[in-house]
């Protein structure tokens, strides 16, 4: 039996900082909480002014109308702040297990033995288990991923094929021979992934992996 490097690249989404959400948050309540006090302290200390008991009256009307105002304006920058928050992108990685290899850095052993027959020189991999691939994804942020998709692209290997909601799409890596791709919501298992959690993909059977007679690579997004 013979090993080889199957270097994998993984596809991610970009970080975004939630500190200024944070702060948002934290300076709306505040002036919510500002606001409420000041219509209370102003509203008490006109009701025991000696102004007469209309001018009083018209005062608080002023007063409370006022704090709705600015009750409003804060409504509307919490409903911005909502709204910036629901389209936030979440940091998802995708780790890439075979048993016996380190995460994204598998290495597979073929056995020369085995025929593959074809016109293409081609080894085929051992069959243990080794060829079964796990991918899990890593949501590193505190926003939630929804309708998680992964994308497998095998370049110099092919002949991998459908496996329940794994199903086969068009390679569009150049030098990639063959792409299966697994959709969440289809399969109905994992429809997100939530802030700082994972979520596994189902297994990837690779028994009928052919690779060609030089490096071959994985890529999965």
């Amino acid at each position: 039996m013979t090993k080889f490097d199957l270097s994998s690249t993984v596809g991610v989404v970009n970080p975004h900082d939630d500190t200024l959400r944070k702060l948002g948050l934290v300076g709306a309540l505040t002036f919510l909480t500002a606001v409420i006090d000041a219509t209370l302290i102003i509203a008490f200390l006109v009701w025991r002014s000696g102004w007469p008991q209309t001018d009083r009256i018209a005062a608080l009307g002023d007063t409370f109308a006022a704090g709705g105002l600015a009750l409003a304006l804060i409504a509307a920058a919490v409903a911005i702040l909502a709204y910036v928050v629901a389209i936030e992108r979440p940091d998802v990685w995708a780790l890439v297990d075979f048993p016996g290899s380190d995460t994204n850095r598998p290495v597979l052993i073929i056995d020369p033995k085995r025929n593959v027959g074809g016109e293409v020189e081609a080894w085929a991999l051992a069959t243990f288990v080794q060829i079964n691939c796990k991918i899990r994804l890593d949501n590193r942020s505190s926003f939630t991923a929804r309708n998680p998709v992964v994308r497998v692209e095998l370049i110099n290997m092919w002949n991998i094929h459908a496996q329940g909601y794994w199903l086969p799409v068009s390679a569009v890596t150049p030098g990639a021979k063959a792409a299966l791709r697994w959709s969440g919501t289809q399969d109905g298992s994992v429809t997100s992934v939530h802030g700082n959690d994972i979520s596994d993909a189902p297994t990837l059977p690779g028994s009928t992996v052919l690779r060609l007679q030089r490096k071959a690579t994985m890529k999965s997004s």
